[in-house]
């Protein structure tokens, strides 16, 4: 028993304030919320994230696939994430099989009170000082605090951690865990389990991230695993704290786990507490210490095998000790025994008591917990099973010189520069090449820069080049297809361009601009807390207005008054509460459900954040476009704004938004198509007396639709038209003619859809099917109108001969309207006109907002 300091039972029973956790105030979420809004600001600052770059895939099943998944949502799952992101490899997903907030050891099984790595030390920041651990705990708790702070509390830095991932948008699910690992059509098929059952998904690139176990498993000796499993825990797992209480406690190891296990027991009323250790002193040198600088956390995984084994072997010989800390809060306690040089012999049960038996003496115990440390092999890993018998290790790839031999240090993978697995047969070299194992047991081929905050910063680089360049190079043939084919027009000095820059409204201050712009913004952004609809089933128009409008002219007091207004005016209410987690797998499952409309906007948003708003158009509006009717045309429209302001969020939101109202139309028949005019579709349509009394007793657009859609004799409407690569052009006349002639409300949707699908078409691989439906909704809605004839061609001369308003009088007229139709249809006609010189644009414009009778 140790004596020094010894104190009375009562002095030692009573709890001890933690020298590293000074009290703490916490303040109010106010700086918090300060906090990431300038972390917000610096990501943009470094243009994060860019544009995205990686091609979408279909995988097996039909079903869109993964770039990345990330195996474990802990400290460095996340930072591989966030890396990821920052290089715009997005399509990813990161698994975690605990709960939410319960990621990796900290609140869980880690019984230290503070981490060991100093409280400077960053890692999953990567530079950017306003996300490193220190800004956040002085946004939670004040400077001072973090002037006195000795080590970081573990419990604070899983808060941390949760934040972090919050704030970044990182894309986890939780209670899932990898189950297996197989090759199919040159994918990697990834068996998942969760509560809702196993499934298979596919991805190109795989990380474990899997902590100090995801090599092996924790090792107990095997007298120990012997005894019943009720009577012996490892500190990797959960330990039912007051369990200990009054109990006697045996501890086997020397190093930190061990002493953090024995100061456990103690805080929580252990009787006795007898630490056996082989070695005749405790380890004193922390080598990490030695290791953290960037020479060698940088470039270990460039030196020889030779070198590198070298320095393994050493770095194993210097285990690292306990902290200072806990050794003297074991040391002081009287209830706590070292018994250094004292090798297990053997360890039995009598009863219930365990009667273990040390350098040949018998001790008897009620526990014990083992913290000797993790056993490297794969072969213990169950995920693994489809393929650990083609992985090399170092054994395979590596003969020590005689003296030298180290079984543990040979049964590690031998990984390449990129944390990839190498394969000891040539064909499984690609499938292997596309795990990269970033876990404790990578550590001697790219050095301990995957293992703790230490070298994080190092190795999380090392890993996210390495996918970024092979998801590059596998796809470099697609990417110069598409340098090809590059035409993005960047300059236009047409004399119609210069004509159209004189015609609008003359120039405000910039710095006037700069602030309707930031305005203009922020009422966007507030508006995706609404709804997108108000009652009963309406389209809320206003974050497509406060867009409009913002390039109509309008002041930064004129789009918030108007914002007001328009929430008033309508009762907007707030978007409903989630229900359940839409999946990429399970999307389709609930088009059309207008109580879903968080879950769709949730997945969509994520989706266009991952994907990039490009991208995720490409993806998805394929399979929505039968349903382009949705909300009358209005999951469109939110989508084109979106597409116009290159923002991903409202991508997003619209894409949900359409999928919630989601109103899908019968399939065109195949049959051959009669004319590539749209107007002559309409004539047909008013010469069929099945259309010559439609009744559809509702005033809203969507229900005529719907309704007129499926009526039998519809179905002949839709195949008379042929859609090519013109017909865009053609719907967008035949549109302004129609509107022109009618000036009907219903009418005027289809200019301005035709404006939309403008917008839309060049983020698609081939808009066809999403022009023809547009059409089909645009016919559903004829009759409503009542069916009139176009304007023949001397007629629309006659207006076009018309002089009218400047534009900058009709874009005045526009700004003032309360009517959000005013400012759709004025805005839509500046752009076609600017695009085609008609004036019939800013005829039918003057005369929406009434300055032409």
């Amino acid at each position: 028993m140790l004596k020094a300091g010894q104190k009375t039972k009562k002095e030692a029973a009573a709890p001890r304030p933690s020298r590293s956790r000074p009290a703490r105030r916490r303040l109010e979420s106010g700086p918090l919320d300060r906090l990431a809004a300038h972390v917000r600001a610096d990501l943009e600052k470094i243009e994060y994230p860019p544009r995205a770059w990686v091609p979408p895939r279909i995988g097996p099943d039909g079903v869109p696939a993964l770039d990345v998944l990330v195996v474990g949502a802990g400290l460095s799952g996340l930072s591989i994430a966030f890396g990821l992101m920052r290089r715009r490899v997005s399509n990813i997903l990161v698994i975690d099989r605990s709960p939410a907030g319960k990621e990796g050891p900290w609140v869980t099984h880690a019984r230290m009170d503070v981490l060991r790595s100093p409280k400077t030390l960053s890692g999953p920041d990567f530079g950017i000082p306003n996300l490193t651990y220190r800004s956040w705990h002085e946004a939670r708790y004040g400077s001072l605090s973090w002037d006195r702070l000795d080590k970081i509390d573990r419990r604070d830095w899983m808060a941390y951690l949760v934040w972090y991932r919050d704030l970044l948008a990182l894309p986890v699910r939780n209670e899932t865990s990898l189950e297996g690992i197989a090759s199919q059509d040159d994918w990697l098929a990834l068996t998942l389990a969760s509560p809702e059952g196993a499934r298979t998904i596919y991805a190109r690139k795989l990380v474990l991230a899997t902590g100090i176990d995801g090599a092996g498993a924790p090792y107990a000796p095997e007298e120990i695993a012997a005894l019943p499993r009720s009577v012996w825990s490892h500190n990797a797992d959960s330990i039912d704290g007051p369990g200990l209480a009054g109990r006697r406690i045996a501890i086997l190891g020397a190093g930190a786990s061990a002493f953090d296990c024995a100061v456990h027991a103690l805080q929580h009323g252990a009787a006795q507490v007898a630490l056996y250790a082989r070695r005749t002193t405790l380890p004193h040198v922390e080598v990490l210490a030695w290791s953290n600088f960037p020479g060698f956390l940088t470039s270990f995984a460039d030196l020889p095998d030779r070198l590198r084994w070298n320095f393994m072997r050493r770095m194993r010989d210097l285990q690292p000790p306990p902290t200072q800390t806990m050794f003297d809060r074991a040391a002081l306690d009287p209830r706590f025994e070292l018994k250094l040089g004292h090798r297990l012999d053997s360890a039995r049960m009598e009863g219930d008591e365990i009667v273990l038996v040390a350098n040949g003496a018998p001790r008897r115990f009620d526990r014990i917990l083992v913290a000797t440390g993790f056993r490297t092999d794969l072969s213990l890993r169950p995920e693994l099973a489809g393929v650990r018998d083609e992985i090399c290790l170092w054994r395979d790839r590596f003969v020590p010189p005689p003296g030298e031999d180290d079984e543990e240090l040979g049964r590690h993978p031998y990984l390449g520069a990129g944390f990839q697995l190498q394969s000891k047969n040539p064909a499984a070299a690609e499938l292997l090449g596309n795990i990269h194992l970033f876990n404790a047991g990578a550590v001697p081929s790219v050095g301990p820069v995957c293992n703790g905050v230490t070298g994080l910063k190092y190795g999380t680089p090392r890993v996210v080049d390495a996918i970024t360049r092979d998801l590059f190079l596998e796809d470099a043939d697609m990417h110069y297809d598409k340098l090809l084919a590059f035409d993005d027009r960047m300059f236009d000095g047409s004399a119609d361009r210069i004509n159209g820059l004189r015609r609008e409204t003359p120039a405000a201050d910039d710095g006037d601009r700069a602030e309707a712009r930031t305005i203009a913004d922020r009422l966007i952004a507030d508006t995706r807390r609404q709804s997108a609809e108000f009652p009963v089933d309406l389209a809320n128009h206003l974050p497509m207005v406060i867009e409009a409008l913002f390039r109509l002219g309008a002041s930064p007091d004129r789009m918030a008054a108007y914002a007001a207004h328009y929430d008033k005016f309508h009762a907007v209410p707030a978007l409903r509460p989630a229900k359940k987690s839409i999946e990429r797998d399970n999307w389709r499952g609930a088009l059309g459900d207008r109580t879903r409309e968080a879950d769709y906007r949730r997945f969509f948003v994520d989706e266009a954040r991952r994907l990039g708003g490009s991208a995720a158009i490409r993806l998805y509006v394929p399979e929505l476009s039968r349903g382009v009717g949705a909300s009358a045309l209005h999951g469109l429209m939110r989508l084109a704004y979106g597409a116009l302001r290159g923002d991903e969020a409202e991508i997003g939101a619209a894409l949900g938004y359409w999928a919630t109202t989601f109103l899908p139309l019968p399939e065109p028949s195949g049959a051959a198509a009669s004319t590539d005019d749209p107007l002559e579709t309409l004539d047909h349509m008013r010469a069929d007396p099945a259309f010559a009394r439609v009744e559809i007793n509702s005033p809203m657009l969507w229900h005529w639709i719907d309704g007129v859609g499926h009526m039998p004799a519809f179905g002949a409407m839709i195949d008379r038209l042929a859609v090519g690569p013109g017909t865009l052009d053609r719907i967008a006349q035949a549109s302004l003619s129609l509107y022109a002639g009618s000036m009907s409300f219903e009418a005027l949707h289809a200019v301005t859809g035709s404006h939309w699908l403008r917008l839309v078409a060049p983020h698609m691989d081939d808009p066809t099917p999403l022009i023809r439906h547009f059409w089909q909704a645009i016919l559903s809605i004829y009759p409503k109108i009542g069916m009139p004839a176009a304007p023949d061609e001397a007629q629309l001369e006659e207006w076009r001969r018309l002089v009218p308003p400047p534009a900058a009088a009709i874009a005045a007229a526009a700004v003032a309207s309360d009517d959000e139709h005013d400012h759709s249809l004025v805005f839509s006609a500046f752009q076609e006109f600017d695009r085609t010189g008609d004036p019939l644009y800013r005829i039918v414009a003057a005369r929406r907002v009434g300055l032409i009778a």
